[in-house]
């Protein structure tokens, strides 16, 4: 083999390495963002500084800590070439992803009927919330994880990034918690920009991913395009009802005729 031949190899293997370990660095970054989200949160529960919230939200909880949890694992079996045991473990997927949607699903009906028990401004946006933040994440990570099992075998690479997808459209709840991001509030449902800085922190998380696939193959990858659009499609809607007097007026008169 010419030495030409062989630095080409060691290059197109030193690219592999890059990107598993970018996966890598895709988990930690996550997990860092949910405790430091949800850190907080749940020291004040555990030392009786707050109530304790409905057994549905522990549920979802511990879901979602198992899921990031999962991700993570996955990632370094990958980047360590233990390919066989990553298929493996992947089973565990099947029964957390289905209990992550019914939990994700559950909170979105108990949040849309609870805004509208409440006064007319903070209704319309919880209602928006519950519908086009919360709503999104119930559509968007079943369809992004199914995908994903459905090309595992045929399309590895679509497989990754839909992965990462579908933990990037949920991680927002996180971020909600972090108050002190500029241009956050202690309560986004009655901040007069909405949950708009949320979603542009929350885009910056897929940033990492998305530069790689521009510096090594000179273009965004389909996933990202279809991902990112689709997410942009909810955070849009969010940010135009927020304050449109029309919404609110439409939410009234379903909560007057809910009542």
């Amino acid at each position: 083999m010419s030495t030409q031949a062989i630095s080409v190899s060691q290059a197109a293997a030193g690219a592999r390495a890059s990107g598993r370990y970018l996966y890598v660095g895709m988990a930690v970054l996550f997990i860092a963002v949910a405790v430091t989200g949800f850190g907080p949160r749940s020291l004040a529960i555990v030392t009786g500084n707050m109530p304790v919230p409905p057994p549905i939200i522990h549920l979802h909880a511990a879901s979602m800590a198992a899921w990031l949890l999962l991700f993570l694992t996955q990632t370094l079996l990958m980047s360590r070439g233990r390919a066989a045991l990553h298929v493996s473990l992947g089973a565990v997927s099947f029964v957390l992803a289905p209990l992550i949607t019914f939990t994700l699903l559950t909170l979105v009906v108990t949040n849309a009927a609870g805004a509208l028990a409440l006064p007319p401004g903070a209704q319309a946006r919880l209602f928006a919330f519950a519908v086009f933040v919360m709503g999104r994440a119930a559509i968007l990570f079943p369809l992004f994880y199914f995908w994903a099992v459905a090309v595992r075998k045929s399309d590895p690479e679509t497989h990754k990034r839909l992965m990462v997808l579908a933990v990037f459209v949920v991680i927002d709840a996180a971020l909600g918690r972090m108050s002190w991001l500029p241009g956050a509030s202690e309560n986004m449902l009655t901040a007069a920009a909405g949950y708009t800085p949320i979603h542009v922190y929350q885009l910056l998380l897929l940033g990492p991913p998305v530069i790689y696939d521009l510096l090594r193959f000179r273009k965004v990858h389909f996933a990202y395009v279809f991902g990112g659009g689709l997410f942009l499609a909810f955070a849009l809607t969010t940010h135009l009802v927020w304050n449109a007097p029309a919404w609110h007026r439409l939410v009234a008169s379903w909560a007057a005729g809910a009542s």
